[in-house]
């Protein structure tokens, strides 16, 4: 047994588990008997940084061991990767000598992060991560696109590069930038791709052609370009004129405003869109088609937009169609002088010709808007488009002159003054009036501010002139009291005495200067009361002065041109159409 014993401790011959039978510890390197595997350790690899499709540098190397911890070699470990992370090259490697197993990573197409596992058997196993970055942008992967690709010189186009890597990845961080060839103009060049690879860059377009647009990414050209189209740069408004430029109208008339839009050029732009406005809907209001139609008395601004440009015409609406009764036009002396205003049919185009009647009654007796010639004329010029005005003054005795001319001074500064109110042109005013009335009529075309007329009554600094003046059987001339067969001491202080101021001042003869206004003087041949040498000396002196005069002698009429012992010649209606003709020469 001894023996026995002795040889069976041999350790040259007998196998280690002999050798630990008999108290020797064993060696266990590698290769020794270990048992299944139990442990599985991450050893190298994890956490790595890569292009797409490329083989990470460090390798992955995991540890296999018993339950002892011993190596165990030749397990086999079975390397997998999620969804589209890579691959493994080999895929499921032995352990070595060592219990350790390695392989080579190749990351998948898709940029993003990358997940792998390592496992042997029923161990729990264990895992990598990793990062594939998108490769170098791919020319061909890559694309440039603009939007519009077609516009006119002076718009823009924007010019969107959208870099991508050979396997579809967008490339962040890559520096963009863009060349044009062909037509001129202005680009906005990108910087750098965002993180979905996309980069924004410009294109203003300078000239009408043809523009090519290209894209380099990092350095590399792309395959494709970008052809944008350029049509000449459309017109642009300028300028908005509205016409008529100044105009009126009367409460409840229309008016028509036309908007010319014109471009850089000066020429006129057809089918713009045009904006109308009013700046006082009280006074006026504006349609779409720039029809204005007043509403109020006043002042509005009528304006026309277009494009960000606008023109505008100053309308004054006045009174409309009718009659104004027993108006006050002015005060003098504590009385209140009073006018009948007829304005004519709404149609007819502000501002109007004024025509201004004067009665006649010796400067005594009479009032507005009557007789039969009054009415006649009046009808006749409302119809032409005038505006008539009838007026009353103070009469004597209680009112002497020249109370009766400060009267219709004031009358006319009133009117001119007002002229936007009732809808008149300041500058073709008329008079007209019979006997007494003609005398006014007549003062108002010779006496200019100097004669002091001027200085009684309201409407200070505006002018009294007229600018037409017919008279009718009208006394002119007191310095000549025997062709005036009535007493007129009622009204003038000195009356007969040819040669004292007052007749002196008071004859419409004794103002004549060359800058008087045309008349038309209407006489009765056989006017008995006012003789008609009065009238065709005063034809005579404005002839002489060189102002503009006609003397129209009526045959068989009195002073009221009136027939006496055979109808009058020329007739009513003759006499009524070349009264308005005369005042259509003038004042129209």
């Amino acid at each position: 047994m001894a023996l026995g014993h002795r040889l069976w401790c041999v350790p040259r011959i007998l196998p280690a588990l002999v050798l630990a039978a008999c108290g020797h510890t064993p060696d266990l390197g590698p290769g020794s008997d270990s048992g299944p595997p139990a442990a599985l350790e991450l050893v190298s690899g994890a956490g790595q940084t890569g292009a797409v499709g490329d083989t990470l540098p460090v390798h992955l190397i995991v540890h296999v061991a018993d339950s002892a911890g011993r190596p165990v070699p030749g397990a086999v470990v079975t390397f997998a990767a999620s969804d589209q992370s890579g691959s493994f090259v080999p895929r499921e490697p032995q352990t070595d000598e060592n219990g350790r197993a390695e392989v080579r990573w190749v990351l998948g197409q898709r940029a993003g992060a990358a997940a792998a596992t390592a496992g042997v058997g029923a161990i729990e196993p264990v895992s990598f991560s990793a990062t594939a970055i998108a490769g170098p942008a791919d020319p061909s992967a890559s694309a440039i696109s603009a939007e519009p690709a077609a516009l006119a010189a002076g718009d823009s186009a924007a010019i969107r590069v959208l870099a991508k890597d050979a396997f579809g990845n967008p490339v962040p961080g890559a520096a963009v930038r863009l060349s044009a060839d062909g037509t001129s103009g202005t680009l906005t060049q990108p910087g750098v791709t965002d993180d979905e690879g996309l980069a924004r860059g410009g294109f203003r377009a300078a000239g009408a052609g043809v523009a090519t647009v290209s894209a380099q990414v990092a350095g590399v050209r792309l395959a494709q370009a970008v052809t944008l189209t350029v049509a000449p740069a459309p017109p642009v408004v300028t300028t908005v004129a509205v016409s008529p430029g100044d105009t009126a109208a009367p409460i409840g008339g229309t008016i028509q405003l036309t908007a010319v839009v014109r471009d850089a050029n000066g020429d006129r732009m057809a089918g713009v869109p045009v904006a109308w406005s009013s700046s006082d809907g009280a006074v006026a209001t504006v349609a779409s088609d720039g029809t204005v139609t007043g509403r109020g008395l006043g002042t509005a601004t009528i304006k026309a937009t277009a494009d960000g440009h606008s023109g505008s015409s100053r309308l004054v609406v006045s009174f409309g169609e009718g009659a104004l009764t027993a108006v006050t036009y002015c005060t003098i002396g504590g009385v209140a002088d009073l006018m009948d205003v007829y304005e004519p049919r709404n149609s007819a185009p502000r501002p109007l010709p004024v025509a201004i009647h004067m009665h006649g009654g010796g400067w005594v007796s009479g009032s507005r808007s009557t007789g039969d010639w009054f009415t006649r004329i009046e009808q006749a010029l409302l119809d032409r488009g005038y505006l008539v005005v009838s007026l009353d003054y103070r009469l004597a005795p209680a009112h002497k002159y020249p109370s009766q001319i400060e009267d219709v001074k004031c009358a006319v500064r009133h009117l001119r003054a007002r002229a936007e109110r009732y809808g008149l042109a300041p500058s073709r005013i008329g008079v007209w009036g019979g006997s007494a009335g003609g005398q006014l009529a007549a003062l108002l075309g010779t006496a200019d501010e100097s004669a002091g007329y001027d200085d009684a009554g309201g409407f200070q600094g505006v002018s009294s002139r007229v600018q037409a003046v017919m008279t009718m059987s009208a006394i002119t001339d007191f310095t000549h009291p025997d062709e005036l067969n009535d007493d007129y001491s009622r009204e003038f202080l000195t009356w007969p005495q040819p040669h004292s101021p007052e007749m002196i001042e008071a004859s419409p003869a004794g103002h004549v200067t060359d800058d008087d206004a045309p008349f038309f003087l209407l006489v009765g041949e056989e006017d008995a009361l006012v003789q008609p040498a009065q009238s065709v000396r005063l034809d005579s002196t404005l002839r002489a002065a060189g102002v503009e005069s006609s003397l129209l002698r009526v045959a068989h009429a009195d002073h009221d041109l009136v027939s006496t012992t055979a109808p009058i010649d020329p007739d009513a209606a003759t006499i009524v159409r070349r009264v308005a003709s005369f005042f259509d020469r003038h004042l129209r």
